[in-house]
């Protein structure tokens, strides 16, 4: 019963209303097939630098996700979200949470793998799953919006 209440309430609100909604449901789907495809690129190109070329983890990192940044802000935009909104704007907000998320996981890959002694191959898996939740929820609202 309070569950249902507090589902209904969240559905009436104006920040969580939008996230009930099935063109949300649709766009999640698209944000997570994008995420996951981008994962797997990102994850193998952070695999060559870090494994095979010696590249020490943390500059891996920052390599990679910027490579990557470019290609995750067009379909994001293009296919995700299925944006028509200005793009220098979008891409002003995105390089943004870019640089905050880069500055984020390279700390949080510090802290398990350069002080807790993770492997940097398991640390970087956490990493990228931590901004997974809170990237979708700023492209929403705030990004591609």
């Amino acid at each position: 019963m309070i569950f249902e209440e507090i589902i209904e309430k969240m559905k009436k609100s104006r920040f969580f209303g939008d996230f009930f909604k099935p063109e949300t449901r649709g766009q999640f789907l698209r944000y997570l097939l994008t995420g996951f495809a981008s994962f797997i690129a990102e994850y193998l190109l952070f695999l060559l630098l870090f494994d095979k070329l010696n590249v020490q983890y943390i500059y891996s990192n920052t390599i990679v996700y910027t490579v990557i940044f470019i290609i995750n802000f067009l379909l994001n935009r293009l296919w995700s979200f299925k944006s028509k909104s200005d793009p220098k704007r979008q891409l002003a907000l995105y390089l943004a949470l870019f640089l905050f998320n880069l500055a984020a996981t390279n700390a949080v890959m510090y802290l398990l793998s350069g002080i807790l002694a993770m492997s940097p191959r398991i640390s970087k898996i956490l990493v990228m799953g931590m901004i997974v939740v809170w990237n979708f929820i700023i492209y929403k609202k705030v990004i591609y919006k």
